[in-house]
């Protein structure tokens, strides 16, 4: 698919109606703003799924290699590999496969945790379980441990899962988790439905925002009102690089991008708008958070300071829809998802944070995940 080439700025768009949900209010300036360091450009590289393969790339497309994760004799025809996790360290990958999404009769691999270096891997799930990594996963940031969704950590080094039990209330399920920076705390959301996931046609788009230790103790709410994408794994929340920040969702129908510090419980709401922000995402250096909005008419990604302050889209020309930015480790990159909504195809696209230099990967509707393997 040929790159998009620039066009005249799309005429403006009638916003949608203003979200009425009561939300935290903005605070003028943050405690502390770091300042940006300048940085090399080390050749990085992405990860996404296709067929029953990994690609690994670099961030200007070059130097792909492609690695079999799956043998097509072992899975029903049709399956596909999907939303692969790679270890901070880069040596381990983790992986599903599925025949189709949430449709009934479908097939769910289980989960598997690949070790590059001997390229062996092992089920970590059962069949069926799908929904462990669907529901999002998260790597200690040491690469021993891996949460799934239901609050079970898989430990590398004695090859099994334990489960954390104080979280006790049956009625509210645990969702999107992410380790914290430091280890000491795994963010995740938890609400209440009959399903396992957020229903946005039931009207279930709510839940709140807790912690728990990795050792099973001090589980607290933090939020106790935030905004829950349905579509699976979103990038619900997002760490500050020095761990004391949780970017999230604020809102009921037409989220703002907020912001909460985990001891003082301060909140602050950054760039509010009437429009739709999503997919928090913090910069390396702790000093802005790239997100996606539908606030000039189509998905655009965009950076904000941590004062709400420099909003700046990086796809203001673009013939596509971009969402699901992820900063690279250097902070030299973003990348993202661009959808063609002539073709409906997904591309994976990046971009220099400048804005000046985009590229298209290669054709895949993941989330985008930098590794340091392969």
């Amino acid at each position: 698919m040929l790159a998009p080439t620039p066009t005249t700025e799309p005429p403006t768009a009638t916003l949608a109606p203003t979200d009425n949900t009561p939300k935290p209010t903005a605070t003028p300036e943050p405690t502390e703003i770091l300042t940006p360091t300048a940085t090399s450009t080390p050749v990085e590289r992405l990860v996404y799924p296709e067929g029953l393969s990994a690609v690994f790339v670099n961030s200007d497309g070059s130097n792909k290699e492609k690695l079999e994760l799956l043998s097509p004799d072992s899975v029903p025809a049709d399956t596909a590999v999907q939303n692969l996790q790679p270890s901070p360290d880069g040596r381990y990958l983790a992986f599903g496969a599925v025949t189709g999404f949430y449709q009934p009769g479908t097939y769910y691999s289980a989960m598997h945790i690949m070790d590059l270096q001997t390229k062996s891997a092992i089920a970590a799930t059962k069949n069926g379980e799908w929904n462990e990594l669907g529901g999002g996963a998260s790597w200690s940031p040491d690469s021993r441990k891996m949460v799934f969704f239901s609050n079970a950590i898989w430990d590398n080094d004695i090859g099994q899962l334990e489960y954390l039990t104080s979280y006790g209330d049956t009625r509210k399920h645990p969702l999107y988790p992410v380790w914290s920076p430091s280890g000491e705390y795994i963010a995740f959301a938890c609400f209440e439905s009959e399903f396992s996931f957020p229903m946005s046609s039931l009207g279930e788009s709510h839940g709140e925002l807790c912690l728990i230790r990795p050792d099973d103790t001090e589980v607290q709410t933090l939020v106790e009102h935030i905004y829950l994408p349905d579509s699976r794994p979103p990038n619900a929340f997002s760490w500050s690089p020095d761990g004391r920040w949780i970017a999230y969702l604020a809102g009921d129908t037409m989220p703002d991008i907020a912001i909460v510090n985990i001891e003082t419980r301060e909140t602050r709401i950054l760039a509010s708008s009437p429009a739709k922000d999503t997919n928090p995402d913090w910069s390396p250096d702790g000093t802005r958070i790239a997100f996606a909005s539908n606030r000039n008419g189509k998905d655009e990604v965009f950076v904000v300071g941590l004062d709400g302050r420099n909003l700046t889209s990086l796809t203001p020309n673009s013939e596509f829809d971009n969402f699901n930015p992820v900063w690279s480790p250097s902070g030299n990159h973003i990348a993202f998802t661009s959808f063609d909504p002539g073709t409906s195809v997904h591309m994976l696209t990046t971009i220099t944070t400048d804005g000046t230099v985009s590229t298209q990967i290669g054709f895949s509707g993941a989330r985008p995940v930098w590794t340091s393997g392969k």
